[in-house]
């Protein structure tokens, strides 16, 4: 059995915080975080975290007993979902880095509306704007 408090002495200084924005982002949907998670486990010789072991057992035996059937909604989704965040995370970040004829920048309230009127063909509304620049903003500060 392999003693924990080696573990924590032996793991880099980038290892946790890189397992917390894996954590984070399967929990919003990602299921390709959970595979990094594992890879990053395994090729490093260290243990899996706690969140990870119960969705790779119910992976394993689902696949076992339906041949991978059973998705509820496809890695294509969730990845355009994830790239729709960092795309309105982007925007918001150009928006308040852009001033205006009289060189004032804009607020992040004005940047979120401007955003969302950017993106009014999506349906997009300022307060989508915000979840996602919000989401996104909270991970890059998680990796840091």
């Amino acid at each position: 059995m392999i003693d924990k408090s080696q573990i924590a002495e032996t793991e880099p200084a980038w290892f946790k915080p890189l397992l917390e924005r894996y954590r984070e982002e399967w929990e919003a949907g990602d299921t390709r975080s959970l595979a990094e998670a594992v890879a990053l486990c395994g090729w490093n010789g260290l243990p899996l975290p706690e969140w990870c072991v119960e969705p790779v057992i119910a992976g394993l035996e689902l696949f076992a007993t339906h041949g991978g059937q059973g998705r509820s909604q496809s890695p294509a989704s969730r990845l355009k979902a994830k790239q729709d965040h960092q795309l309105r995370y982007a925007l918001v970040e150009l928006e308040l880095n852009c001033a205006d004829a009289s060189g004032k920048r804009p607020t992040l309230v004005q940047a979120y509306a401007a955003v969302a009127e950017r993106l009014r063909g999506q349906n997009i509304t300022a307060r989508t704007v915000k979840a996602s620049h919000d989401l996104i903003k909270k991970q890059k500060q998680t990796v840091k």
